[in-house]
């Protein structure tokens, strides 16, 4: 009779070396212990845990595995650090939580310090010159941030971006079509101004995550290793808290601040769409929607990344110690007896 392992699919005559770690039977029922321990280490680096425990379940019958610490000599520090197979996951995972945060990050920054310098011009200077129906605000100089992309992306982007910022400048905090009468929303030419730089930096932030999911998912533009880094959208899913932080801290805001943008372009002669966007869902309501929609996100991502970076690396040194045989996988027979 020959035993065969369900992973490297090797037929032996004995059960030596092999281990039956679950409730599985017939031909899954076997495996090589080295085999299994390679499994259980490239499965534990692949996938997000919470906990540093050691704990894989069977692909077949979704039972347990049993890991145990097997020599109780304390390992060096030399085997716990050392650099391994399994550490590549390890750093992808915390490269797309940098190239997620840094787009919010670089947002944030820039809402806050545009905000100071408003208000700090407020206090001293007063709200300035009325923004009056038919003045232009002016438009941030922010073309250079594209230039490193190919010329045609690059055409497209603008495209794009100026598209959303004559929308910008056509709707309710940029002026209406014709005449000089006071702006409904009695704003100043300085808040017009400032709304359409805090909205032209977040499609900005919006750009760099796609460009960074294209990067991540277009074959041909990088290396297969390379691309890897920028599949952000995994970091996203791969956690139902992360997700659902993102659409409520992320998607929400943009979608309402995008439907106020099409009530003043489209409604903004019915009364009540106007007393609605100049009144109730003002442009101030919505920066601080969207200014404080990614303080939320940065503060929660940040926790998020530094409760995960503590977990992986405990993660880390029980994996190195389960490579290096201090923790063993029992076999199902053990447990009977």
């Amino acid at each position: 009779m020959e035993f065969r392992c369900w992973i490297c699919l090797e037929d032996q005559p004995s059960t030596h070396a092999m281990l039956s770690p679950c409730e599985c039977v017939g031909t899954n029922q076997w495996v090589h212990e080295s085999c299994l321990k390679a499994y259980c280490l490239q499965t534990l680096s692949d996938h997000e845990y919470r906990q540093p425990e050691l704990s894989v379940r069977c692909p077949i019958c979704r039972g347990g595995y049993t890991i145990e610490r097997e020599a109780f000599d304390a390992p060096s520090w030399h085997e716990l650090l050392r650099c391994t197979s399994t550490d590549r996951p390890l750093l992808l995972r915390h490269c797309r939580f940098c190239l997620l945060l840094l787009p919010l990050l670089v947002t944030s920054a820039l809402s806050w310090w545009w905000l100071w310098t408003y208000w700090e011009d407020l206090h001293h200077n007063g709200p300035g010159p009325p923004l009056l129906v038919g003045d232009r605000p002016d438009a941030p100089m922010m073309d250079s941030a594209l230039t490193w992309l190919p010329s045609q992306i690059s055409a497209l982007v603008s495209g794009v971006l100026d598209s959303a910022l004559s929308r910008l400048r056509a709707q309710g905090e940029g002026s209406e079509p014709a005449g000089r009468e006071p702006h409904p929303g009695n704003i100043s030419h300085n808040w017009s101004s400032l709304y359409v730089w805090l909205q032209y930096v977040r499609w900005h932030k919006i750009l760099s995550w796609v460009v960074m999911m294209l990067l991540g998912d277009v074959e041909g533009l990088l290396p297969p290793s390379g691309r890897e880094f920028f599949r952000i959208e995994e970091l996203v899913l791969s956690s139902e808290r992360r997700a659902q932080l993102f659409f409520f801290g992320q998607f929400c805001p943009f979608f309402l601040s995008k439907v106020r943008h099409g009530m003043v372009v489209g409604f903004s002669s019915s009364a009540v769409v106007r007393f609605f966007v100049y009144r109730c869902f003002t442009s101030h309501v919505e920066i601080a929607l969207l200014v404080g929609g990614d303080a939320i996100v940065i503060t929660l991502l940040i926790d998020d990344w530094v409760t995960t970076l503590v977990s992986d690396f405990k993660l880390r040194l029980n994996l190195n110690r389960l490579r290096g045989g201090y923790f063993r996988i029992r076999s199902r027979h053990e447990h009977k007896e």
